[in-house]
């Protein structure tokens, strides 16, 4: 009877071979995610995919193993297709009027409040969209009146409440909802300079963890891109989106409603979760319309929360 060793150096090479194809199946599953929700998910992880493909791709060069190799590297080159916009710097404009936003997400179970109080008294910005704010949140922001004197919130018990906090005065607020699911979102209008206004929309759709939350999250992203076409004038998109930049939602809504991603030429700002080097994703956004410059774009410390506050500062043309 006859047994079959494996030699180390051919186990060395099949393991090259099985992790490459882990993550360009990865890769590919990203660039399919129109067509099903599952392989969206793996939108969420392209610079992880990248990485692995970068080290397997020297791996298999290494060994000469040059089909396996050719197919890791051309998997690799999308993936830094995708990535490497966000690192080339964007030309921003000198002149116009400059408005700072941040985006924050506090966690509705956060045991640690006093953390984001202090956040946004010690470093204020001129408009603040908040996530997950339940009617204790709603309460414990009233001790920010003297910065931020005008307030508005829609509080829910869930996840999906949601508020602005302004240091100056808005012209128009309205409530509204995106997709059946009648998740609050708010649309304030801002003056830019005594003429002009600009338009804010504060929203945060289900995470797609199934097929009916996935369907749930794309109408609702899908709507808020549509009135975004429709509108006349700046207008910035702010939230938590569950959604990554290489989403199929994500850039549906900035391809069909004339948006950008502000991380554009500011680098990979994951912001979920707060825990574990090797998971974050960058899910909240800011995405302001074509016209709009970005001077600034970063994420802030963590304040308890599971997300990292995202702050930019936008710049609005004469």
């Amino acid at each position: 009877m006859s047994t079959t060793v494996v030699r180390p150096k051919k186990l060395a090479a099949l393991g090259w071979r099985w992790w490459a194809a882990l993550f360009g199946v990865g890769a590919l599953m990203t660039a399919a995610g129109r067509w099903w929700w599952v392989f969206d998910l793996s939108a969420h992880f392209v610079p992880y995919q990248a990485l692995g493909l970068l080290v397997c791709s020297v791996g298999l060069w290494w060994r000469r193993d040059w089909l396996p190799a050719v197919l890791s590297t051309l998997c690799l080159t999308g993936c830094l297709m995708w990535i490497v916009p966000y690192y080339w710097p964007r030309s921003v404009p000198s002149e116009g009027n400059r408005v700072s936003l941040r985006v924050c997400n506090v966690f509705c179970h956060n045991m640690e409040p006093d953390r984001v109080i202090a956040l946004l008294r010690e470093s204020p910005t001129d408009v603040v969209v908040l996530l997950e704010v339940t009617s204790e949140w709603a309460q414990r922001f009233q001790v920010l009146r003297d910065v931020y004197p005008h307030m508005q919130f829609q509080p829910e018990a869930a996840s999906f409440g949601i508020g602005i906090l302004s240091q100056k005065p808005w012209a128009n607020l309205t409530h509204r909802s995106f997709g059946r699911q009648q998740l609050p979102s708010l649309i304030v209008d801002f003056e830019i300079d005594g003429e002009r206004t600009w338009q804010l929309i504060a929203t945060h759709p289900l995470p797609p963890i199934s097929s009916f939350k996935a369907a749930s999250r794309d109408e609702q992203l899908q709507r808020v891109a549509t009135y975004c076409a429709e509108h006349d004038g700046p207008i910035v998109v702010a939230g938590d989106l569950n959604a990554s930049p290489w989403s199929h939602a994500f850039r549906s809504l900035c391809h069909n409603g004339g948006l950008r991603d502000s991380s554009l030429g500011h680098g990979l700002n994951p912001t979920w979760p707060t825990y574990g080097p090797f998971t974050v994703i960058p899910i909240d956004h800011i995405l302001p319309s074509r016209d709009i410059g970005v001077a600034r774009r970063h994420v802030e410390r963590a304040v308890g929360s599971d997300h990292r506050p995202v702050r930019a500062e936008l710049v609005f043309t004469p």
